[in-house]
């Protein structure tokens, strides 16, 4: 047992065997010790202790390793924090190689979480993916609430990988795992956000807006920060505006940028400003919609985060598209050209239906100005788009709609393309309703 101890520590302390023996035994004596053909003696324990840094009771029984692994954890999150995360993950790297994953299971899978959190603030989505599976192996081990977060990780960097369908089965199965959980606590309000979260994109958006209403309620407690409660807030405005509770919708919005503007988040006000913005067009409230586009404009462009792209954009689709329908093609077409160089600058391809939008707003001006072959290209170009990135229900809708377009210029073509709507058509109540 001592030996084992002496390993962990060793191995989360980054030591090789040679550092740790030196004045105290020799390599092959410490190999012997940790491999448990050899006893440490009270002297070489003792000083095993002191170069560690620990009780000598840390070695002998008591449970310091964790409170080992803790610390090494919180210094790995710090580092991260300051921007260095090769340090953050060589901290993490040596923590697991310390861990038996079948003795210390709980200690083990923190680690690989928080490995995870790395990965996944940085859009590593391949490296999500890859680091959970390491723990599938244990699924039957963990608790309710580690298997729907477990699957509902493996679901979100699925779908970041274009990988729709396969995402929407861990994100089901993620959901079979809520199902067994008691989360009547607000320490759980995480849980309802990510649920929420999963469920907007599998299209359930009456069961989104209840548990955001839930994730809400919770977020009003005071360990949680204001980010969250905005968070939360957000999500329920965007489900019930697709449930087309459009009064309810615009009234969080107001609240969200209200929150956002007194506390100088500028990012969010600008997001939630889009989205009011958006709302009132649908309402009808043309005057107040352009109103608060104008200012959503106006705080994006103080942002320009090129990480968020496919935000910042928004707000010039949105008067692009409104343009459009008022017939002003010139001015929907400075619009869109501001929104694809935003897009351009956008990493990771991760503005792929924003991009997909933009299209279709092209080929809606093309189309009122009698430009159908113009029409096609962008319409086309929509569909290409959708069908790299699996979105079947928009590809879906651009395929039919071509179709149609192709049909009327009796181009043979339109056959073919009445086929492949057909098929995402299938493929979309396959992932969705399944």
């Amino acid at each position: 047992m001592i030996g084992t101890r002496i390993r962990q520590f060793r191995l989360s302390k980054g030591l090789k065997l040679e550092e740790l023996c030196r004045g105290i035994c020799s390599v092959s004596q410490l190999s012997k010790i940790e491999t448990g053909k050899a006893q440490a003696t009270d002297s070489q324990v003792q000083e095993f202790a002191s170069r560690f840094g620990v009780p000598v009771g840390a070695l002998q029984g008591e449970d310091f390793f964790a409170h080992e692994v803790e610390e090494q954890i919180q210094l790995s999150r710090k580092a991260f924090h300051l921007k260095k995360p090769e340090q953050s993950f060589a901290i993490l790297k040596r923590l697991r190689e310390s861990i038996d994953p079948e003795k210390r299971r709980d200690l083990y899978v923190k680690v690989v979480l928080d490995e995870v959190k790395n990965y996944k603030a940085l859009s590593q989505w391949q490296e999500v993916a890859e680091t959970l599976q390491e723990l599938l192996p244990y699924d039957s081990h963990l608790s309710a609430v580690e298997r729907f977060e477990l699957w509902g990780l493996l679901g979100v960097a699925y779908v970041r990988m274009k990988q729709v369908e396969q995402g929407c089965q861990y994100y089901r199965k993620a959901q079979a795992a809520f199902d067994e959980c008691l989360l009547e606590d607000p320490k759980y309000m995480k849980l309802y956000y990510m649920k929420s979260d999963q469920l907007f994109t599998m299209g359930d958006y009456r069961e989104a807006l209840r548990c955001a209403e839930i994730a809400l309620r919770m977020s009003q407690e005071p360990e949680y920060s204001l980010e969250w409660r905005i968070a939360c807030q957000g999500h329920v405005a965007t489900a019930a505006s697709k449930l087309g509770l459009y009064e309810e919708s615009a009234k969080h919005f107001q609240a969200v940028v209200a929150e956002a503007a007194a506390n100088q988040f500028v990012f969010q006000e600008a997001l939630y400003l889009t989205n009011l913005g958006l709302t009132y067009l649908v309402m009808g409230r043309m005057s107040e919609g352009r109103e608060v586009l104008h200012k959503s404009l106006s705080r994006m462009e103080l942002v320009q985060d090129v990480q968020n792209g496919f935000f910042w954009c928004m707000p010039y689709l949105i008067f692009a598209k409104y343009h459009v329908s008022m017939g002003e093609y010139r001015t929907a077409e400075e619009y869109l050209s501001r929104a694809d160089e935003i897009l351009k600058s956008s990493p990771q391809g991760a503005a792929y239906l924003t991009q997909g939008v933009a299209c279709e707003i092209w080929a809606e001006s093309a189309k009122r100005q009698g430009k159908t072959s113009e029409q096609i290209q962008h319409l086309r170009e929509a569909l290409r788009i959708y069908e790299e990135h699996q979105a079947p229900r928009e590809a879906f809708e651009r395929a039919a709609e071509l179709a149609d377009l192709l049909e009327e210029r009796g181009d043979a073509e339109a056959l073919e393309m009445y086929r492949l709507s057909l098929q995402y058509a299938r493929k979309y109540d396959r992932i969705f309703a399944g």
